[in-house]
C-alpha cells in the first residue's frame, strides 16, 4: 500500500476496491451471458484486460511487452510525450528505455533514411529536424552537396551547367534556399543578358530588376533557344529602352538590315554609363549598326575598346574621341580600313593592353612624350610599323609579340629595351631582328620565320644563338621555320634549362630520326640484364631500368615536347617515327624531372588531326594491337645500342 492510500480512510479504500470488483464482474457477465456484437465484445475484453484484479496495479498486472505497445500508441497518437511517461515511476522509465524506436538505428542508416525521404520529396529538412534533438543532430551530420562543397565550387558548377545550356539559372534557384543564395551571389551571372533571335522577354524583365552592373551580349547567329510564338528580336527590342544603363556591350553578330529595321532602334537612348565595348570581327556594317554605335557619346566613361571589326575602328579612332582615348586601359583595334597614320599614341596616358592589326604607326621624334611607355603591360602588333619603338624603353611591359613587322630597319640601329618582359614572340623576316630587342628577363620565346631559303634561315639561327646569350636561359621555346634537323641539333645544345619545346617543322628530312635519337635518355651502364624466360626478361628489364641512373645529353630538364608538321605526318611516316618517339617517352620517364608529355600531331595538317601522346603506354595496345612492354624493351635496347658509341 502506498503512502497516499495509507493516509486515506479505510472506508474510501474499501469502496474503490468493491467498485473495481463489481466492474470486472459486470464485464465478465456481459460477455458470457449476453450475446453482444463482436466489436463490443472485443472492446469489453480489452477493458477487462486493462483493469487489474483487486490488490494489483498496472505495473504488476500487464506484461512488459503490452506496456510498450500502450506507451507507443500513446506517443504516436500525440496523447502523451515520452518524457511524461518516463517521469511517472521508475518502472515506467525502465519500460521506456527498452522501447526500440527509429532512434535506435545506427546514425549512418538514419542518415540514409532521411536522405531518401528528402530526395523523394516525402519530407523536408526542417520537418525532420523539428521532431527531436536526436533527429536534429542526425540532420546536421548529413553530408550533402550544400554542406560538403564550398560556395566557390558550387558557383563554378552552376556556371558550367548554365553556359552549356543544360539548365537555366531560375531552375537552379528554385531548388532550395541555399541554391538560391548561391545563384544570387553570382553577380556576373545576373549582370549579363545574352540577346538572341528568340530570347524570352521575361529574361529582360528579370535582368532589369536584378542586374548591376548591366552587361549586354548581342549574338543572334548563335542563339541556342528554339523558335517560339513571340516575334523575332522581341527581347532585343525591349532591352533597347534601357541603353542608358548599359555598362558593357559585346556584339558578336548583328541582325541584317531588313530584319533590324522593324525594331525601332531610334527609341534607344545614349549609352552614358558604357565602360566596355567589344565588337567581334564577324560584324557587318549597316545603317542600324552605325546608329547603335553613334549612341556612345564622347562623355562615356569608356576604359576598354576591343574593336576587331575594321569599320568600328574607323568610327572610334578619330581626333574628336581624344577625351575618351586618354582614359583607356585596353585598346584592341583592327586598322585595315585606316589608311592615314595613327597619330594618337601620345594621348594614351593609362593604356595597359595594346593590340593592333595592320595599323600604320608613324615615327616619333626621340623627345616625344609617350606616356604608354610607362603603363603598357601587354603589346601585340601584327603587320604594323614598329619604327616608333626604336631606342625606347618599356619599363612595365611583361608580354611582347611582334608579328610580321613593317619598317623594322630603324630597330637595327636603335635597340628596344624591355627590362621587365618575360615572354617575347617574333614572327618575321629576317629572324635576326629579334636580337635587337633587349630582354634580360626573358623566359619564354616564340620564334617563327616564313623564309623559304633554308640556308639563309640556318645562318640566321646560328647567328642568333651565338650573338644572343639570353637564349641559353630560356625555359619555354616555340619555333616554326624551314631548316634541317641538323641545325636543330646544334641549337638544342645551348638550351640546357629548357622545360617546354614546341617544334613546327615544314619538311621533315631523313635526319629527323637522328634528331629524335639525340633526345632519348641513356643509362649509366652498358651491361644488359640476362634472363632465361621471356616473362622473366620483362620483369628483369623493368627492375634493371629502375636501378639505373639515366641521363640526357641534350635538354636534361625537358618536361613538355610538342612536334607538329604544317602539312601533316602520313601514316607511314608515323609508323617510321614511332620507335624513336617511344624510346624518348620510355627513357625520359626515368629522368629527374621526367618527361610529362610528348605530343605529336598526326594527320595531314587539317582540323581533324589528332595529338598522340607517346608518353602513354596504352598507345600501342589501342592503335597497333600489340603489347607495349614487349616492344618497348626491344625498341629502347636497339636505339641505345645504335646511338651509344662502342656498343
Amino acid at each position: 500500500m502506498s503512502a497516499i492510500d495509507r493516509n486515506r480512510p479505510r472506508s474510501t479504500i474499501a469502496r474503490r476496491a468493491r467498485r473495481r470488483t463489481r466492474l470486472v464482474q459486470f464485464y465478465a457477465e456481459d460477455i458470457n451471458t449476453y450475446h453482444l456484437h463482436p466489436t463490443i465484445a472485443r472492446r469489453a475484453a480489452r477493458r477487462m484486460l486493462l483493469v487489474p484484479p483487486y490488490g494489483k496495479t498496472i505495473n504488476t498486472y500487464l506484461p512488459m511487452e503490452l506496456m510498450r505497445e500502450v506507451f507507443l500508441y500513446s506517443i504516436e497518437s500525440n496523447q502523451m510525450q515520452s518524457g511524461q511517461l518516463a517521469s511517472v515511476c521508475r518502472y515506467w522509465r525502465f519500460v521506456m528505455t527498452t522501447i526500440k524506436t527509429i532512434n535506435d538505428l545506427p546514425i549512418e542508416l538514419l542518415r540514409e533514411v532521411f536522405l531518401y525521404s528528402i530526395e523523394s520529396n516525402q519530407m523536408q529538412c526542417g520537418h525532420l529536424a523539428g521532431v527531436c534533438r536526436y533527429w536534429r543532430f542526425a540532420m546536421t551530420t548529413i553530408k550533402t552537396i550544400n554542406t560538403s562543397l564550398p560556395m566557390e565550387l558550387m558557383q563554378e558548377i552552376f556556371l558550367y551547367c548554365i553556359e552549356s545550356n543544360q539548365i537555366k539559372s531560375g531552375q537552379l534557384a528554385s531548388v532550395c534556399r541555399y541554391w538560391r543564395s548561391v545563384i544570387n551571389s553570382m553577380s556576373h551571372l545576373w549582370s549579363t543578358l545574352r540577346l538572341g533571335t528568340w530570347t524570352e522577354t521575361e529574361q529582360v524583365t528579370t535582368w532589369l530588376q536584378r542586374a548591376y552592373p548591366k552587361n549586354v551580349i548581342i549574338d543572334p547567329q548563335s542563339d541556342g533557344q528554339s523558335p517560339s510564338e513571340a516575334p523575332m528580336f522581341a527581347a532585343l527590342q525591349n532591352s533597347l529602352t534601357s541603353t542608358g544603363q548599359w555598362n558593357e556591350l559585346t556584339i558578336f553578330s548583328f541582325p541584317s538590315e531588313n530584319l533590324v529595321s522593324q525594331l525601332g532602334v531610334q527609341v534607344a537612348s545614349p549609352m552614358k554609363a558604357l565602360k566596355v565595348l567589344h565588337v567581334a570581327a564577324g560584324c557587318v556594317d549597316s545603317p542600324s549598326f552605325a546608329h547603335l554605335l553613334s549612341l556612345v557619346p564622347t562623355e562615356a566613361p569608356l576604359c576598354e575598346l576591343r574593336l576587331h571589326s575594321p569599320f568600328v575602328g574607323t568610327h572610334f579612332l578619330q581626333p574628336h574621341w581624344f577625351p575618351v582615348l586618354r582614359n583607356l586601359t585596353v585598346l584592341i583595334v583592327n586598322g585595315r580600313d585606316i589608311h592615314e597614320p595613327f597619330k594618337l599614341l601620345p594621348t594614351f596616358t593609362q593604356l595597359q593592353i595594346f593590340e593592333a592589326d595592320r595599323l600604320h604607326l608613324p615615327l616619333y621624334e626621340p623627345n616625344t612624350n609617350l606616356p604608354l611607355l610607362c603603363t603598357l603591360r601587354k603589346l601585340q602588333l601584327r603587320a604594323c610599323s614598329v619604327q616608333w619603338m626604336a631606342g625606347r624603353q618599356f619599363t612595365c611591359l611583361e608580354e611582347c609579340a611582334i608579328l610580321l613587322p613593317r619598317h623594322w630597319e630603324q630597330i637595327q640601329w636603335h635597340e628596344v629595351q624591355l627590362p621587365s618582359c618575360t615572354k617575347l614572340a617574333y614572327h618575321g623576316h629576317p629572324m635576326t631582328t629579334v636580337r635587337h630587342f633587349h630582354v634580360p628577363e626573358m623566359k619564354a620565346m616564340d620564334l617563327r620565320s616564313h623564309d623559304c631559303n633554308e640556308q639563309r634561315v640556318c645562318q640566321h639561327l646560328r647567328h642568333l644563338c651565338r650573338a644572343n646569350g639570353r637564349i641559353s636561359n630560356l625555359t619555354t621555346l616555340h619555333v616554326t621555320f624551314q631548316c634541317s634537323e641538323q641545325v636543330l641539333m646544334n641549337v638544342v645544345k645551348y638550351l640546357i634549362p629548357l622545360q617546354e619545346l614546341a617544334l613546327s617543322i615544314t619538311h621533315p628530312s631523313p635526319s629527323f630520326q637522328t634528331f629524335l635519337e639525340l633526345l632519348a635518355a641513356k643509362p649509366s651502364t652498358d651491361k644488359w640484364p640476362i634472363c632465361l624466360s621471356p616473362m622473366d626478361y620483362l620483369d628483369g628489364w623493368e627492375q634493371w631500368c629502375s636501378s639505373q641512373t639515366w641521363h640526357a645529353n641534350v635538354l636534361p630538364y625537358l618536361k613538355f615536347l610538342e612536334i607538329q608538321c604544317p602539312k601533316g605526318f602520313s601514316q607511314s611516316e608515323c609508323l617510321e617515327n614511332f620507335p624513336f618517339l617511344r624510346a624518348i617517352g620510355w627513357t625520359r620517364a626515368y629522368l629527374t624531372p621526367p618527361l610529362e608529355h610528348l605530343k605529336v600531331w598526326e594527320g595531314r595538317g587539317s582540323m581533324n588531326d589528332t595529338a598522340v601522346d607517346y608518353t602513354s603506354t596504352g598507345y600501342l595496345d589501342k592503335h597497333l594491337g600489340t603489347s607495349s612492354k614487349e616492344f618497348d624493351v626491344t625498341i629502347v635496347k636497339a636505339i641505345i645500342n645504335h646511338t651509344t658509341p662502342g656498343r
